[in-house]
């Protein structure tokens, strides 16, 4: 662990991640919460895929919240299939894992699967966030907006 975050205290983000993946043992929890972060902020798709897969197969049951760390990254990294991929195949979501989504969908332009993943969480009676709010609230202005230039140009 400490040599996985000196590299990544040093900006040496590959170098850990394949030292991660390389180890037959699981890591603390934290130290994947850091990778995805540092994975999305620098657009890194394939580390992220490798940080979700050594994750899954060394914690059989990984928290909720690496998970919707994982599919917020894929939404940054531009992936929103993985993003939707891994939220579908969770076997137990909370709001933060459909605000990842629906914020992931919503940011990558595609507002008509965002309000549907919306509309989804609110039959399954999930109660919405602020941020999954602001996300909604976007995808109606931007489908309002093609609605309108549709009307006005043609």
């Amino acid at each position: 662990t400490d040599i996985i975050l000196a590299d990544l205290n040093s900006g040496r983000l590959r170098k850990a991640v394949s030292i991660l993946f390389a180890s037959p043992v699981p890591f603390p929890f934290s130290l994947y919460a850091r990778l995805f972060q540092l994975c999305a902020s620098n657009r890194a798709i394939i580390e992220a895929r490798k940080v979700e897969s050594h994750l899954v197969t060394f914690s059989p049951t990984p928290p909720i919240f690496l998970l919707n760390r994982a599919i917020e990254t894929y939404g940054k990294c531009g992936c929103l299939e993985d993003a939707r991929e891994l939220f579908e195949e969770m076997p137990h979501r909370d709001g933060g894992s459909w605000n990842a989504v629906i914020t992931a969908y919503a940011q990558g332009g595609y507002a008509e699967k965002a309000l549907s993943l919306f509309l989804r969480m609110n039959r399954l009676g999930v109660f919405a966030n602020e941020i999954t709010f602001a996300s909604v609230l976007g995808s109606c202005a931007a489908i309002l907006e093609l609605f309108l230039s549709r009307q006005i140009h043609g």
